[in-house]
């Protein structure tokens, strides 16, 4: 997930990837046209396929609304239903293009939104299953879109990685599940029965000595 002024980092991150593993191929779902324009442009990675969001968000003008897809659609992905893509999404939902408040009014009736979760589907369920990912590093879910990447994903199986921030110092970590710390709770658990010492235990002892110094 290319997102916004993150590209950037993401395509960093995937140079990074290549270069200890030249093998890897690497697909993208990009933000914004600008970004498309610069990564066309680069030459250290060769995207094999690129989503663009401002792409799928024009894309709901051409779908003549089918309700039965998107009950197959529930059924396969719901939360349990399909409104939660579009609650997370704070433009469609809240007209709120920029982190100002209080905004309440959505940019889209409900037939429209519709339309935009059934088109937004049809468009990242082609590229999953002509990409064929391995795993998907995702920054944040933030609108229709990257939740339905996340979520479409998962329900293939795909490995999803979110790079969170540990907010301790320049910490950060990758978590299978965007709402929680895979694996946290078993290591908390491990340590406090003695059955394992976290190789990062003398640097988390020596933070919060810091810390309480402070």
């Amino acid at each position: 997930l290319l997102q916004r002024k993150f590209a950037r980092v993401g395509h960093a991150m995937a140079i990074n990837i290549k270069r200890e593993h030249p093998n890897t191929e690497f697909c993208a779902y990009v933000g914004l046209r600008s970004n498309l324009v610069w990564l066309k442009n680069q030459k250290d990675i060769n995207y094999t396929g690129i989503i663009l969001d401002e792409d799928m968000n024009l894309a709901l003008h051409k779908e003549v609304l089918d309700l039965e897809f998107l009950r197959e659609l529930e059924n396969e992905i719901g939360l349990p239903n399909l409104w939660p893509y579009l609650y997370l999404d704070r433009i469609l939902m809240n007209g709120q293009l920029l982190r100002a408040y209080p905004y309440s009014n959505p940019t889209l009736g409900r037939a429209d939104m519709l339309r935009a979760v059934q088109a937004g589907a049809k468009i990242v369920r082609k590229f999953l299953d002509e990409e064929k990912p391995d795993a998907i590093v995702i920054t944040a879910l933030a609108n229709l879109g990257t939740q339905l990447l996340y979520q479409m994903a998962k329900q293939r199986g795909i490995k999803t990685f979110t790079v969170e921030s540990a907010r301790i110092k320049n910490y950060a970590l990758l978590s299978e599940d965007y709402r929680t710390f895979t694996g946290v709770n078993k290591i908390f658990e491990d340590t406090l029965s003695n059955s394992r010492l976290p190789e990062k235990l003398p640097l988390a002892q020596q933070f919060i000595r810091e810390f309480r110094e402070k």
